[in-house]
């Protein structure tokens, strides 16, 4: 069997979870919002072969990060408000900080998420995003109704850019979980909690 390792997703909780990192050079972790435990959390990183990382979505973005040159991944789990947290470039500093990762060489997976065509959001939302990115405006269709369509894919990619991410070595399916009932399990589709897809990753334990 693999060894699986899979933090319970907190929707906003903006910390990664090591699993048995071996090779980094700090101890405390990167910053207040990661921990080395294996919990409650949006992320994880580890660089040990043979470990299958592993989040759980439906609708929200998975994000997987693979750094071929340092030997480490990480799999993340980008909701609106762990989006708005920047949830994804703290994985970027993450493995910089554990692993020595020069994001320039990362290459990053996006899988099958809600997109702006089905996922409208309140002011709530929207207000935040304006707020915190001064590229709001590239990631939201305002509506009349004060709601707005938000393009998260996009927000996660843009953000990933700002931490070093090389553009061509982003990749993304192009599925929508909400416009395909016979493929993805969806949140905001369905009303409710029917299932979820999982994303993973994992180094080879192959030499």
């Amino acid at each position: 069997g693999v060894p699986l390792g899979g933090g319970n997703a907190n929707h906003g909780a903006p910390m990664t979870g090591a699993v048995e990192t071996g090779s980094g050079p700090g101890q405390q972790g990167p910053g207040p919002w990661f921990s080395k435990e294996i919990g409650e959390g949006d992320g994880l990183t580890t660089d040990c072969p043979g470990v299958l990382i592993n989040v759980s979505t439906a609708d929200c973005v998975p994000v997987l990060l693979l750094d071929p040159v340092r030997k480490a991944v990480s799999a993340v789990h980008a909701g609106w408000r762990g989006t708005v947290l920047n949830i994804s470039a703290k994985a970027v500093e993450s493995m910089r900080f554990y692993y020595g990762t020069d994001p320039a060489n990362l290459r990053v997976g996006i899988g099958p998420a809600i997109g702006p065509c089905c996922y409208e959001v309140g002011n709530d939302v929207w207000e935040q995003v304006e707020r915190e990115y001064f590229y709001g405006g590239e990631v939201l269709l305002r509506e009349k109704n004060g709601k707005a369509m938000l393009d998260l894919v996009h927000l996660n990619r843009l953000q990933l850019i700002e931490a070093g991410v090389s553009p061509d070595r982003l990749f993304f399916s192009g599925l929508c979980t909400s416009c395909f009932p016979s493929l993805f399990y969806s949140f905001r589709r369905d009303q409710k909690r029917v299932g979820n897809m999982t994303s993973g990753i994992m180094l080879n334990a192959l030499p």
